[in-house]
């Protein structure tokens, strides 16, 4: 037996109609009781007939109730145990054991809190402290995002003589006096080079003060070598000289060479080739040779020392009382070597110089 059929039953019982006393509209031969059929007009009856392809029960023809759910206005019905009163409708309501299915508020809540996982939401942004200020001493470091403490300021008191007597300020801190943080109490932090040492809050080398620039500690003592003073030259104090000047010529960290006087040099001369020192003429010529000089930029014998106002030729002095328009001299550079004069231009014995004929002197 059918639920509908068990349903019919049900109702029938309960009303206290026997079943030959109740027209039956049916769909089918389903819908009928025992020893009953669906006949041509839709209804139970005793002796079949021929049914219609589909009978519909009024009731049945679109007629909905809430939320979509068809009326159902036939027989009753057993729907999970428990008897309809033959209408079938939704209540409309959620239903009361479904949870809702949304996220949880993205914020704030505009009413109670979600009773299950907590807002998804920021904490409370850049509000000051709920309450009283903070309890005891200030923060020590930047300051609450928002509302200032009430009470003293967080940064403290700065590093100085008061806050730092044994100590000196490095960054802004106090930090113990050492090679590495060496000052006067109180006062501003420096760093030692090496061999060095903080004495008084002051570097030093051994006994004396820090050692000048260009100069190292080296055993206790300030010195100047190849390593404190590697493009210049060191003087005999111990000091350290660019290496460039006629009197402190040199590099390399050497000891300075005094350029001046000295006859066979006239410049302090560097190169990509030689070292920085003194040298004669722009090719960095050494006088080595006996009686040998710079002169002019040449090394060579003949010089103002032993031709006086005459022109040298290969280290051998011309006189003037010599000079021809081939090889003549001038007056202006006594014992320079001897020149040739312009054609067109001849050497005057008198002037020293190669003369133009309107008395012009030539170049």
């Amino acid at each position: 037996m059918t639920s509908r059929q068990l349903a019919c039953w049900l109702v029938l019982f309960v009303s206290g109609c026997s079943p030959p006393d109740v027209a039956r509209a049916c769909r089918d031969n389903a819908d009928c009781y025992r020893r009953e059929f669906c006949t041509a007009g839709c209804s139970c009856a005793e002796t079949p007939t021929s049914i219609p392809s589909e009978c519909l029960i009024a009731s049945d023809a679109g007629s909905t109730g809430d939320a979509g759910s068809t009326v159902d206005a036939g027989p009753p019905e057993v729907d999970g145990g428990d008897v309809d009163a033959g209408i079938e409708v939704d209540a409309g309501a959620l239903d009361a054991s479904v949870i809702d299915a949304g996220s949880d508020d993205a914020g704030s809540d505009a009413g109670a809190p979600d009773a299950g996982a907590p807002d998804a939401g920021a904490p409370d942004a850049g509000a000051p402290d709920a309450g009283a200020p903070d309890a005891g001493a200030p923060d020590a470091g930047a300051p609450d995002a928002g509302a200032p403490d009430a009470g003293a300021p967080d940064a403290g008191a700065a590093c100085g003589p008061a806050t730092c007597p044994t100590g000196c300020c490095l960054f802004g801190t106090c930090t113990p006096i050492s090679r590495g943080s060496c000052g006067p109490p109180g006062g501003s932090c420096s760093v030692c080079s090496v061999q060095e040492s903080c004495s008084g809050g002051r570097c030093g080398c051994g006994a004396t003060p820090s050692c000048g620039v260009g100069t190292r500690c080296l055993a206790n003592q300030c010195v100047c070598d190849s390593t404190s003073c590697p493009n210049g030259c060191c003087r005999g104090d111990g000091g350290c000289e660019p290496g460039t000047a006629l009197d402190a010529c040199g590099g390399g960290g050497f000891r300075c060479e005094n350029c001046l006087p000295n006859a066979r040099v006239d410049r302090c001369h560097q190169s990509s080739l030689l070292p920085r020192a003194c040298r004669c003429g722009p090719l960095g010529d050494t006088c080595f040779r006996v009686n040998e000089v710079c002169s002019y930029g040449a090394c060579g014998t003949c010089s103002q020392a032993n031709c006086g106002d005459g022109c040298c030729n290969n280290n051998t002095c011309v006189p003037r009382v010599a000079f021809t328009s081939a090889m003549c001299g001038r007056s202006r550079l006594p014992s320079a070597p001897c020149i040739q004069c312009p054609s067109g231009s001849m050497c005057n014995r008198n002037v020293g110089d190669c003369l133009w004929p309107d008395g012009g002197v030539a170049p």
